[in-house]
């Protein structure tokens, strides 16, 4: 039988997949209202609107979700997928109040607005987020449309082990541990230049990996035996999308990693 499979991630994970689809692999768990997202807190908040139907305030749904397509339509419910593939691409957090937003909606946000200093505005999120910031909305608070303002009203910080830990441990728990983790591409810039957040990011997740037990799938190995220019788009200088050849690629490998995953949690059940 085919893998009913639940995606939680970006184009990176969500385009392999559809590609296996379209050839019969496996069968989607699709809902337009499970968009990308990047880091742990996003991920437990999308994992509770599949499960629980939340609602959001209007005013903050346009740093959460794509708003044309902002709709609930489950094709199966969430529970019932035999796995969840689940992408970890980011360690930058940042919050009003319980709700988990998308940094990259409000960075495109504010370069939208022309009546302010979009550059002046990256320097301060960047600084705020590296040295943290906690802030309490008063009942009743919304976020300014004021990007400046914003900043102040928002908690920023960047994810630690610990804190990463615990949120894995939570997304365990979630999910009843039927979870594939995928990390970020981990390679330079094409001109030789390191990103030491997502190197970090994708470092801590393999320790926590050989830690807590989950499984882990890692592209980078796979970029790399197969060459850059091959898999990764513009000829390998893209280090955030794949190629169509990289899309039929990384599936293939995400299909035999899901259909091994499945098959020990069978031979596990059948054992218990």
């Amino acid at each position: 039988m085919k893998p009913l499979v639940t995606v939680i991630g970006t184009c990176r994970v969500h385009d392999p997949l559809k590609k296996m689809e379209d050839k019969g692999l496996l069968k989607l768990n699709n809902n337009p209202i499970n968009q990308f997202v990047h880091n742990t807190d996003e991920i437990i908040q999308r994992i509770s609107l599949l499960t629980n139907n939340i609602e959001y305030p209007e005013n903050l749904k346009k740093f959460i979700f794509d708003e044309s397509k902002f709709f609930n339509s489950p094709t199966f419910e969430f529970e019932d997928s035999d796995i969840i593939i689940i992408e970890v691409s980011s360690g930058k957090m940042v919050s009003f109040g319980n709700h988990h937003l998308q940094m990259n909606r409000l960075v495109e946000y504010v370069k939208n607005d022309k009546a302010n200093d979009f550059k002046k505005w990256m320097r301060k999120i960047r600084r705020k987020t590296k040295d943290g910031q906690i802030y309490e909305p008063f009942e009743g608070e919304e976020l300014s449309e004021n990007p400046f303002k914003m900043l102040n009203q928002l908690n920023l910080s960047l994810q630690n082990i610990e804190t990463l830990s615990n949120a894995i441990k939570e997304i365990l728990h979630l999910t009843n541990k039927k979870i594939i983790i995928v990390n970020h591409i981990n390679l330079p810039k094409y001109d030789g230049t390191t990103l030491s957040s997502r190197e970090d990011l994708c470092l801590n997740i393999e320790i926590l990996s050989n830690e807590l037990g989950f499984d882990l799938f890692n592209p980078t190995k796979i970029i790399t035996m197969k060459g850059r220019g091959d898999i990764l788009k513009d000829n390998g200088k893209d280090i955030n999308h794949y190629s169509n050849n990289g899309l039929q690629i990384i599936g293939h490998k995400l299909i035999k990693k899901i259909n091994n995953k499945i098959s020990k949690m069978e031979l596990k059940e059948n054992k218990i």
